[in-house]
């Protein structure tokens, strides 16, 4: 015997994601199953969009957002980061940055944000370039959250 499924009521200009039950108020975003008054129930870490990325007990919604990735996860992109831009051609014109790069990445494996933030901004722009470039976002947002914009 098959169960039909239960109506939602959902609002004008509403998303809906995942097994919701009840209403759905209008401007109202719900990502995942519903308790009986309608608040989203998350167990785990939840990342929705391209290239997102969530830590524990996070939620990162878009294109390329990041939300509560450790610093020791950081420091593993960032190596990887390093790497490649070592393989450009061009590495000795960029040195500075990929030097800086690679310091954020040292800061990073030893939990020292304020090391990670400062050689993050001094690696500058070409770094954040080349990690939107190589798609590496996780590292592109740490840049320009260090960068200030």
């Amino acid at each position: 015997m098959d169960k039909k499924p239960q109506k939602l009521d959902v609002g004008k200009d509403a998303v809906v994601i995942g097994h919701v039950s009840g209403a759905v108020g209008d401007g109202s975003v719900v990502i995942g199953a519903t308790d009986e008054r309608g608040n989203t129930i998350i167990n785990q870490p939840m990342a929705v969009g391209r290239g997102a990325q969530a830590g524990p007990g996070s939620i990162a919604i878009g294109a390329g957002a990041c939300a509560g990735v450790s610093l020791p996860v950081l420091a593993v992109h960032l190596t990887d980061l390093v790497t490649a831009m070592n393989e450009r051609d061009d590495r000795a014109a960029h040195q500075d940055s990929i030097s800086h790069v690679a310091q954020a990445a040292e800061a990073a494996t030893k939990n020292d944000e304020p090391t990670v933030l400062y050689h993050l901004k001094a690696a500058g722009r070409w770094a954040f370039d080349f990690a939107s470039g190589v798609g590496s976002s996780l590292v592109a947002n740490a840049i320009w959250k260090a960068m200030g914009m």
